[in-house]
């Protein structure tokens, strides 16, 4: 998977997760609330911040993207605010105030978004199904 697919893949997650705010209920195996921080897939970080932004970087800190998130339930509303030219030239378009909805769960430390609607092809191939771990 490519910086950019992890990236926004970081972006779908962190909407979901974030807005959950809830504390883990502690087991290995039962879905758990969300808690902001960070999260990595390979070489891509997505940090969560409470205030509902988050941003895509890489674990050298070059950051592809950044953008705002609502949460409702299991459900996350994500849209981009900045993308970097690299990110743009590698999807062919921007993403940038296009919403992209997803479902998510946190099991353990694993984050998971699943896409129910993202006209925005390139984040929806990177972050639909993609495992993001969270960092301690």
């Amino acid at each position: 998977m490519t910086h950019v697919n992890r990236v926004i893949a970081a972006m779908a997650v962190a909407g979901a997760l974030l807005a959950a705010g809830c504390a883990s209920t502690g087991s290995g195996s039962t879905p758990s609330a969300f808690q902001p921080g960070k999260y990595q897939n390979g070489e891509t970080v997505a940090i969560f911040n409470a205030d509902g932004t988050f941003v895509g970087t890489t674990t050298t800190g070059d950051d592809w993207v950044r953008g705002t998130y609502a949460v409702t339930g299991s459900e996350v509303v994500m849209q981009d605010t900045w993308e970097s030219e690299s990110l743009r030239q590698q999807m062919g378009k921007d993403c940038i105030g296009v919403e992209g909805r997803y479902s998510w769960t946190l099991v353990s430390d694993v984050l998971t978004a699943t896409a129910i609607d993202d006209p925005c092809e390139g984040r929806r191939q990177g972050t639909s199904g993609v495992p993001w771990t969270r960092m301690r």
